[in-house]
């Protein structure tokens, strides 16, 4: 093999070098130690740790209805519930 020729990578070499391309290209979801970013640290996050502890609170209340949380946020119910019973945003 010469210098002029390209290496050949492996399918699998192609693909980490394309994933780390895209995290490149669109930030990336993970920390410095590759574990995933919580919370309002993560890009696609629509809310922050203060919204969502009072989101929790207007429903313990029990004055608000889910529906009307959603719509406050412009959300749907099934992120709002998610936030209530803790399997979104459970580490807060």
């Amino acid at each position: 093999m010469s210098e002029d020729e390209p290496i050949k990578l492996t399918k699998v070499e192609r693909r980490a070098k394309r994933k780390e391309k895209w995290a490149e290209d669109h930030g990336s979801t993970r920390d410095d130690d590759g574990n995933p970013l919580r919370g309002s640290a993560h890009r696609n996050s629509k809310f922050d740790e203060a919204t969502v502890l009072y989101i929790r609170t207007l429903y313990k209340t029990g004055i608000v209805s889910i529906k009307h949380i959603a719509d406050s946020y412009g959300v749907s119910k099934s992120t709002v519930q998610s936030i209530i019973e803790r399997k979104s945003w459970s580490h807060i």
